[in-house]
């Protein structure tokens, strides 16, 4: 199965240094669809308070676009949804 943000995201996917990462996708509960590994520990890592500056700052699509397509209000909501995944690395 594809990533449901590889439309999203094309260069973000065509860029990632792990391709491995792209075959292990889980259904996301913030998305309630599937993504990959590498999608999932981005988002997670910007949602994150401690990790978020850093992390938005090199992964500006993520950062840009991930917010607006899963209709939260800010980091700060994902972050409610993503400290409580289990799939968070």
């Amino acid at each position: 199965m594809d990533c449901v943000l590889k439309k999203h995201l094309k260069k973000e996917h065509e860029e990632m240094r792990t391709p491995a990462m792209e075959e292990m996708t889980y259904i996301c509960p913030l998305m309630d669809r599937q993504i990959c590994m590498w999608c999932c520990l981005h988002i997670s890592h910007i949602a994150q308070p401690i990790t978020r500056t850093m992390t938005a700052d090199h992964n500006a699509g993520y950062a840009d676009k991930i917010v607006a397509l899963v209709g939260r209000m800010d980091w700060d909501d994902v972050w409610t949804t993503c400290s409580q995944c289990g799939r968070r690395a």
